[in-house]
């Protein structure tokens, strides 16, 4: 069995390879310096936030105590790799907002999480968020599906 401290080891310097990997290939992006911002900054910025975060985790990694790790049982983690697959394949028929309402609440039962109440709050909140973020923010366009156009959600959402 794994400990603590070797996986926050190996998942910080995952994260800081690759977050340096990510500032210095956004480095190498060729844009116009007509704006401050430019199509380079925010994964300079990601991978910027990678190298921290991930320096944070090893100090962590370094002051913490050794305990084992128990792994969400094999088929947990089946359950949910087939979620995210059958999320991705229903997206054009159900869209981001519906699609992603339902697979957290799938999410949440799989975690062990009983009550409708807090699954369909949480899940609503998370896409609302997302969305937020996304779309109004970003201006990453959201798959839009069958299903939200035929409820009209498509001309209250994505307009």
């Amino acid at each position: 069995m794994i400990n603590s401290k070797t996986l926050e080891y190996i998942v910080g310097l995952f994260f800081l390879v690759v977050g340096v990997g990510l500032y210095f290939l956004a480095n190498r992006i060729d844009t116009a310096q007509a704006w401050m911002i430019n199509i380079g900054f925010w994964p300079k910025w990601l991978g910027l936030g990678m190298i921290l975060f991930s320096l944070i985790m090893l100090v962590q990694a370094r002051l913490s105590q050794n305990k084992p790790v128990n792994f969400l049982p094999q088929k947990a983690s089946w359950l949910l790799i087939g979620s995210f697959v059958v999320y991705l394949i229903t997206l054009p028929l159900f869209g981001y907002f519906i699609g992603s309402i339902i697979w957290l609440a799938v999410i949440g039962l799989i975690a062990g999480e009983r009550s409708i109440a807090k699954l369909l709050a949480l899940a609503i909140f998370v896409t609302v968020i997302g969305y937020a973020v996304f779309w109004q923010v970003l201006y990453v366009r959201l798959p839009v599906g069958v299903f939200e156009v035929w409820l009209g959600l498509d001309a209250f959402l994505y307009r």
